[in-house]
């Protein structure tokens, strides 16, 4: 059974493999979706730490809506905001079929890690109030 606290650790691995790739300059294409990782892992485990289980029958859409409904109000649009500049990021990087990517590789990587920077500091900030578990 999933507990919060695998899923704390789930997001401060992503995290780690954002801050990896980024330094490294490798793979910076895994960025955005580490990045994304890491914000529904929070999510997850504070709702698990709170009490609330969640359907995954939408994947972490689910997740999404149910802590944007129970989560702590001072960081459920943060969080969301976040998500959606994850998402943005990488268009941003790769384009899609019609679009070319509209960043140069230099200011992509300013603007991912002020991204990983944003990210670190509110799950750091979500992920305070929840008591370590006992295993």
């Amino acid at each position: 059974m999933l507990r919060s606290d695998d899923c704390i650790q789930a997001a401060k691995s992503n995290l780690a493999n954002v801050r990896r790739l980024l330094d490294s300059g490798d793979a910076v294409n895994w960025v955005s979706g580490h990045l994304g990782s890491a914000l529904h892992w929070a999510m997850e485990g504070w709702l698990l730490a709170n009490g609330h289980t969640v359907s995954h029958g939408r994947g972490w859409s689910d997740t999404r809506e149910a802590f944007l409904e129970l989560g702590p109000g001072e960081l459920r649009s943060q969080l969301i905001t976040l998500y959606a500049q994850t998402v943005s990021l990488e268009f941003q990087l790769m384009g899609d079929i019609d679009t070319a990517p509209t960043l140069s590789i230099s200011e992509w990587q300013i603007k991912a890690r002020e991204c990983l920077e944003n990210t670190d500091r509110a799950i750091h900030k979500l992920l305070a109030g929840i008591p370590r578990q006992p295993r």
